[in-house]
């Protein structure tokens, strides 16, 4: 709680004209400034060792999850922890939820929360959805920018006749509906290098191996062979480079979050307030018309707008 000594604990008692009307400007003015003041001093240091942000998009049925997989047990052999936030996290979700618009914003609001709450932790995050909307991945790259970490996308391109095989392959109850399938795939804006949201942008090429067709199962390994991926060609050490050493972004005044009043604000305000008015009324007493009156926690040439003489006058 914020005392008054500490408030204004280099403050020395001066001589004004009395003005009620300034007197309560200064004293919000004061326990305003000194809250900033506090709120700064105590705000949250991002650390040097704040872990990356991976942003994995791509039609449907793109084999998202699958080079998510893949990447995150490339970055468990380089001694690093990760965690994936993926449409999982929702416990009501279903394929059909990007048919109500509400509840798909709702899933994004999850997803978007989930990611930043993880960033504070000591792993890199991917996030594994459609992130099909260029301004929800914008988002997601100001929560980056906010936390100060590296960040990365990686695009999962697919045709379309792939992505409707793929979803053909899945359980019953996984598939996507022939025209939701397809009406997403239209909705689809594809991230560009040159946005700043999508950059840096690491394009992997999704193909079906023919010879592997008869052979697709759900595991891990099945179908990494099945989609015809290959380690080697993948842009898996040069996303480590980037999001391990890579160039970190910094926070601008569009991401930076203004630095809140302390929770006893009021309070502090209300005991100072009290105590300038007490200490006015019982100057008034025996003060005569042009007297001066001392104001007790304010600080000389502070030029918080006290009232002149001619102001008393009116």
């Amino acid at each position: 709680m914020l005392a008054i000594p500490d408030i204004f604990k280099h403050v020395s008692t001066c001589e004004w004209t009395f003005s009620f009307t300034a007197v309560i400007s200064l004293v919000v003015a004061e326990v305003s400034e000194e809250g900033r003041g506090r709120k700064n001093e105590t705000s949250f240091t991002f650390r040097k060792e704040q872990m990356p942000l991976v942003i994995v998009c791509g039609k449907p049925c793109s084999a998202k999850s699958t080079l998510t997989e893949c990447f995150r047990k490339f970055i468990v052999t380089k001694c690093q922890q990760a965690e994936v936030v993926s449409d999982n996290i929702n416990t009501s979700f279903t394929r059909s939820i990007y048919k109500d618009p509400r509840k798909e914003l709702e899933h994004r609001v999850l997803l978007k929360s989930e990611v930043q709450r993880l960033l504070s932790e000591d792993c890199l995050v991917i996030c594994d959805s459609l992130n099909y909307i260029k301004g929800f991945r914008y988002e997601l790259f100001c929560i980056a920018k906010l936390m100060q970490t590296t960040y990365c996308v990686l695009y999962c391109h697919a045709s379309e006749d792939i992505c409707l095989q793929l979803n053909l392959e899945k359980k019953k109850t996984e598939r996507y509906k022939a025209g939701d399938i397809t009406a997403l795939m239209m909705r689809f804006e594809e991230p560009t290098a040159t946005n700043r949201w999508d950059s840096p942008l690491f394009k992997v090429e999704v193909e079906i191996e023919r010879e592997n067709h008869r052979r697709y199962n759900s595991s891990f390994e099945h179908c990494f062979h099945f989609l015809g991926l290959n380690e080697n060609k993948l842009p898996l050490e040069d996303m480590y480079l980037w999001l391990f050493e890579g160039r970190r972004l910094s926070a601008n005044e569009s991401t930076e979050t203004e630095s809140l009043m302390p929770a006893d604000f009021l309070h502090a305000l209300d005991h100072i307030t009290k105590e300038v008015i007490t200490s006015v009324v019982q100057q008034q007493r025996t003060a005569l018309p042009g007297d001066t009156f001392i104001i007790p926690n304010c600080t000389s040439g502070d030029d918080k707008g006290l009232a002149s003489e001619d102001d008393w006058e009116h």
